[in-house]
């Protein structure tokens, strides 16, 4: 009888120590440090043209932009951060052209991470005025433009 309360209680021991072994392991209390570098962000770069420039109405501005950062943005403002610039067979004639985009008008797309190309078209960026003269007919054109984006 007594062996078989013996063998009855250890069971109940072996249990009782286990659950203390996990109550200490869930219980236990450390210290420590360690550090983080967030990491900085790559421009987006972009190269396009104009189709369709024609006196008097808007055109588009077709982009290929790439994004070199290891994480996918997103286009947050389009900005012409210098003047327009012109051929030197077209003097005068970059006076009849202005950037008129708006981003806050338009759902420009997420660019993808590790470099990949994405086509941006900025509809109706750019005005030629009706008042240009007959030689501006042919010039060719340079606009910068400047992507802010965002992670």
């Amino acid at each position: 009888m007594r062996r078989l309360a013996l063998l009855a209680i250890l069971p109940l021991l072996a249990l009782a120590a286990e659950g203390t072994a996990a109550y200490a392991y869930w219980q236990a209390h450390g210290t420590g440090s360690g550090t983080a570098n967030a990491q900085s962000m790559s421009a987006a770069t972009a190269l396009g043209n104009v189709t369709g420039l024609l006196p008097g109405a808007d055109s588009d501005v077709a982009l290929t932009v790439r994004n070199p950062n290891p994480f996918s943005v997103s286009i947050v403002d389009v900005t012409m951060p210098g003047p327009i610039l012109v051929d030197e067979d077209h003097a005068g004639c970059e006076a009849h052209v202005t950037f008129v985009f708006d981003p806050a008008l338009h759902d420009l797309p997420p660019l993808a991470a590790n470099d990949q190309a994405a086509a941006v078209t900025l509809g109706g960026a750019v005005h030629f005025a009706d008042t240009a003269p007959p030689e501006c007919h042919g010039a060719l054109f340079t606009l910068p433009v400047r992507l802010t984006v965002r992670p």
